[in-house]
């Protein structure tokens, strides 16, 4: 009988990045590269804690913008992130 591989354990340390990556790529989307709200992003996501933690990871490197206005907040990927997709066509 074969001998069957564990599953690989997800390293926790990894999980902030994905989570990056998953926002990055919702704001990199092709149809879709305009600002979207806070609410849009948390439904996209499926949850507040992990679309607001890749959010920040995001803004804080400078690769998403994250905008006030009176009718919300709207966050959008940087002109960086945009280009970087563009050339690569892939997210970082």
């Amino acid at each position: 009988m074969p001998e069957t591989q564990p599953t690989p354990t997800p390293d926790p340390a990894e999980r902030p990045r994905r989570r990056e990556e998953h926002v990055l790529n919702i704001l990199l989307d092709d149809e879709n590269q305009r600002p979207i709200s806070i609410e849009e992003l948390v439904r996209e996501i499926g949850d507040y804690r992990n679309a607001i933690d890749g959010l920040n990871g995001l803004c804080h490197a400078g690769l998403a913008h994250r905008l006030k206005t009176e009718t919300g907040e709207y966050v959008f990927a940087s002109r960086s992130a945009t280009n970087f997709f563009e050339i690569t066509g892939q997210a970082l």
